[in-house]
């Protein structure tokens, strides 16, 4: 960092770095990595930019900038993102939750709010390959107000990340009641059936874990993103085995690739699920596979 130690030189001197190295949007990261050390949020940047950070804010925005500049993502550094319009804790354990993903909370939401609000009778939720939880989590905060939900199951085979998501369940202050843990092989046990299934599974082909960006490729976890050869290996299992864990006209939300679509609608051809709504996530591509379980 540079002698001057106002935010605005710093902004500056972080910005340049960042640029260096290859990062896009480097003058928001830079902005991001400020708040995030010094507590200056945006506008207090803008409104003050000659104010003067400390010596440890600034040794400490130093240390985030050179975890950058080596491609960690920059949600592993604040140990947050933004997802739903809610903050969830992340780390090395967990996939950064992403834009794309948003489409199937909405879309599971929305098919919830018209199929049960009127009912009495509470239903059952599972988010299988949960990791961060950002899925269950925001379909139940989405939810509640107008579905009665008598409990949530969110299933890893990872117990780092089901750490987090306990994080994120205590976060928003959901209680052993309302949502419960499972460090499981997709299904938390062979008795129990449910109303909604949501799973975000790994799905990276082969050929696509070798053109991984390095943010992915170095620090996100190998285990959730590498979905067999072909990329199909999780769709194959949920086709063959969800129906034993889903009540009559249960529905199963799937995401996918933008590529996978037909070769996925294909595999559940020939299962009791069948193809109920196909959607497109925001940027247009396909993303999400909603399937209901035959009466």
């Amino acid at each position: 960092m540079p002698d001057n130690s106002s935010i605005k030189g710093i902004l500056n001197k972080i910005e340049q770095e960042l640029n260096s190295c290859g990062i896009e949007d480097a003058w928001l990261e830079a902005s991001l990595l400020v708040e995030a050390f010094s507590g200056f949020d945006r506008l207090e940047q803008l409104r003050r930019p000659q104010r003067h950070l400390t010596g440890l804010q600034i040794k400490e925005i130093e240390a985030a900038v050179q975890e950058r500049c080596w491609h960690k993502p920059l949600a592993q550094i604040l140990g947050e993102t933004c997802f739903y319009g809610r903050l969830f804790y992340v780390n090395a354990d967990v996939l950064t939750p992403r834009s794309d993903t948003e489409i199937l909370v909405e879309a599971v939401a929305s098919e919830l709010k018209e199929r049960y609000r009127e009912s009495k009778k509470g239903i059952r939720l599972l988010d299988t390959c949960t990791g961060s939880a950002c899925i269950g989590i925001s379909i139940l905060l989405e939810c509640r107000e107008t579905v009665a939900i008598d409990k949530m199951d969110l299933a890893d085979t990872s117990a780092g990340a089901l750490e987090i998501a306990r994080r994120n369940a205590e976060r928003y202050a959901l209680t052993a009641k309302q949502a419960s843990f499972f460090c499981c092989d997709l299904w938390p046990d062979a008795g129990t059936v449910y109303d909604v299934i949501t799973c975000n599974p790994p799905y990276i082909n082969e050929k696509d874990m070798t053109e991984l960006m390095p943010e992915v490729a170095g620090y996100e976890p190998q285990l959730a993103l590498y979905g067999g050869r072909k990329g199909l290996d999780y769709y194959f299992r949920l086709a063959e085995e969800a129906a034993g864990h889903l009540s009559p006209g249960g529905i199963l939300a799937v995401e996918h690739a933008y590529d996978q679509r037909e070769a996925i609608k294909e595999i559940f051809a020939a299962s009791p699920l069948k193809l109920l709504k196909e959607l497109n996530d925001y940027g247009g591509n396909a993303r999400v596979l909603i399937f209901e379980m035959t009466q």
